[in-house]
């Protein structure tokens, strides 16, 4: 017998994947960021929420060029998106206090990257203790609060 769990967000993620040819190019030329989900925007990079996110707090730092080749990355894009990433942590600390984080990037759709043409810095905030069954066995994310509310809880944290 398989148990359900119901997640209808996960179906526009998957009518999404066709519709468009880069959600982040479009989040970055949209002109209502909290909408968009863009917390923080610098000239050459700007701090996303990840919509379909693996774990609460889960951020991305994206560069503004549309690039899936980090090495093509000028001086003034990975400035940008190295101090955005210090951004980040700050307003994790300070807003779900956590015990550690991962950080990295998944290049190449065979390294695991759900997005392989726009490169994207992932920013999770971990916990000790965070991976639990349905994680593990379940092969499933349980997220505890809503976007809207974890966006209004960061926004404070990226302002200079």
């Amino acid at each position: 017998m398989h148990d359900s769990i119901w997640a209808p967000w996960r179906m526009d993620y998957i009518k999404n994947q066709s519709n468009h040819e880069c959600f982040l190019c479009e989040a970055l030329e949209s002109k209502n960021d909290k909408e968009a989900l863009i917390l923080y925007r610098a000239d050459n990079a700007a701090i996303i929420m990840n919509k379909y996110p693996y774990s609460y707090g889960h951020l991305m730092v994206i560069p503004n060029r549309h690039t899936d080749d980090i090495t093509s990355l000028n001086d003034n894009e990975l400035h940008d998106i190295n101090i955005l990433t210090n951004k980040c942590i700050h307003a994790l600390r300070n807003v779900c206090n956590p015990s550690g984080f991962n950080i990295g990037y998944n290049i190449g759709k065979a390294a695991g990257a759900g997005l392989a043409a726009h490169l994207h810095r992932h920013v999770l905030p971990r916990h000790v203790g965070d991976t639990n069954f349905i994680t593990t066995i379940g092969e499933t994310r349980v997220i505890p609060d809503l976007l809207e509310r974890q966006y209004d809880q960061l926004l404070p944290f990226m302002q200079d």
